[in-house]
């Protein structure tokens, strides 16, 4: 039986990115029990013989289009692993904004994208970290707004934010961070999973001083402005009871899916 590797960004200084991968999951995805999740950036080159004869599951998290991780794509795809699927993975330009499929998704026998379906074949398929049991129970907010930003401060920012609870994500403690998140009514943002965690917890959500395509593709819309114009965004915020029980729905058909395609 094949082995299945996990290919994704692990930075331990990302909380978004340490949420992502499928293989966080086996009480959902037993099957995923014994994978081997390893760094894109990385680890490539070190598990070069043993991916050649694996099935890959490349995501979750921000690697599609980026540029950044070009170069370890092509390496592994090169390799000719039996299977290939993008699980959950999303768009992530910092120089173009607008969301187009790259060329080489069609080289993976199934894709699944965490960005809404756009007019290309590819389904939507959201991070599977919307199996986290506390996004189910986020209590009552406490504050009316909170902030949460990415943790590059070279990343602009609004600066008028004077006495709103903040953290970034960098935190380490997911528990705390997801906490947190529920504590406001509504989330002013710059990390793509403070916005996406936000929203299954029914909580209303800005998005402010866009840095990257990822920010433009959200299954549930919401607003995204200059870091200026967040106060009038309020207006335009929402919530969505339903965004949990749909994104679990579509990720648990899709593992689903991938098991059968790797013949588990």
């Amino acid at each position: 039986m094949n082995e299945i590797f996990v290919v994704h960004r692990r930075d331990p200084d990302n909380i978004g990115d340490m949420a992502c991968p499928p293989s966080n999951h086996p009480e959902h995805f037993p099957w995923l029990a014994d994978a081997t999740t390893i760094d894109i950036e990385h680890d490539i080159p070190r598990y070069a013989d043993r991916l050649r004869h694996a099935h890959v599951i490349y995501g979750g998290g921000g690697l599609i289009g980026t540029g950044f991780f070009d170069r370890q794509l092509d390496q592994l795809m090169a390799l000719r692993p039996p299977k290939l699927v993008v699980w959950g993975a999303g768009h992530n330009n910092n120089e173009h904004h607008t969301i187009t499929d790259p060329g080489y998704l069609d080289r993976f026998d199934l894709v699944g994208l965490r960005d809404r379906a756009g007019p290309g074949p590819y389904e939507w398929v959201p991070c599977v970290s919307a199996l986290l049991p506390k996004l189910a129970d986020p209590g009552e907010p406490r504050h009316e707004i909170v902030a949460y930003r990415h943790r590059d401060r070279k990343l602009p920012f609004p600066t008028d934010i004077d006495g709103l609870p903040l953290l970034t994500n960098q935190h380490h403690d997911l528990g705390e961070t997801l906490e947190f998140l529920a504590s406001g009514a509504t989330v002013l943002t710059n990390s793509y999973h403070g916005a996406y965690w936000a929203t299954l917890m029914r909580r209303r959500v800005v998005v402010v001083d866009p840095f990257a395509s990822k920010f433009f593709g959200f299954h549930h819309p919401v607003p995204v402005v200059s870091g200026d114009g967040w106060r009038d965004a309020l207006a335009d915020t929402r919530t969505y009871p339903d965004a949990l029980r749909e994104c679990r729905e579509k990720v648990l058909g899709f593992g689903d899916r991938v098991r059968e395609l790797f013949g588990r």
